[in-house]
C-alpha cells in the first residue's frame, strides 16, 4: 500500500487479489474505514474473486465491462503466463528475455554464474590499453 502508484491520486490502481489476499491487505490497512478512506485518496479499486489466486477470466471480464479495457499489457511470472495460456486469454505474446541476471548469488546463497565478464572499475593505464588504429 505504501508504492508510488497506490499513493498518486492521478493514477487509477485496481488491485486483483484473492479472499485470503483480501483480507491482508485489510488488516495492513489497519481498519475497513482506513482501507475505504485509502481508495477515496488514492483512486484505488479492489477486485477479489477466485480461492487462492484471483480468478483471471473474472478479472479480465471485470477490466472489458466495467473499466472499459480494450488493450492490457501483462508483465508477470511464470505462475501468471502459464494460468493465462491455459485460459487461452493471450493474443500475442511478447518475450523478452536478459541474459544478464543480477547479483553474485542466488537467493540460496549459492554463486551465480555471470554470462558477462567483470567490469573494472578504472580503465587500464595507457601502456595496457589497446594501440589506436592507423
Amino acid at each position: 500500500l505504501s508504492h508510488p502508484a497506490v499513493q498518486c491520486p492521478s493514477t487509477r490502481v485496481l488491485i486483483a487479489t484473492s479472499p485470503h489476499g483480501c483480507a491482508r491487505l485489510l488488516q495492513s490497512a489497519g481498519s475497513e474505514l482506513c482501507w475505504r478512506r485509502l481508495c477515496a485518496r488514492c483512486n484505488l479499486s479492489l477486485h477479489v474473486s477466485g480461492h487462492h489466486s484471483p480468478d483471471l477470466s473474472a478479472l479480465m471480464l471485470h477490466l472489458r465491462t466495467n473499466l472499459n479495457v480494450r488493450i492490457l499489457h501483462v508483465s508477470a511470472g511464470g505462475n501468471v503466463l502459464a494460468q493465462l495460456v491455459q485460459e487461452r486469454m493471450l493474443d500475442e505474446w511478447v518475450v523478452t528475455r536478459s541474459g544478464q541476471l543480477c547479483g553474485a548469488v542466488t537467493a540460496s546463497g549459492l554463486p551465480r554464474p555471470c554470462m558477462f565478464p567483470p567490469v573494472a572499475a578504472h580503465p587500464p593505464p595507457p601502456e595496457q590499453a589497446a594501440a589506436p588504429l592507423p
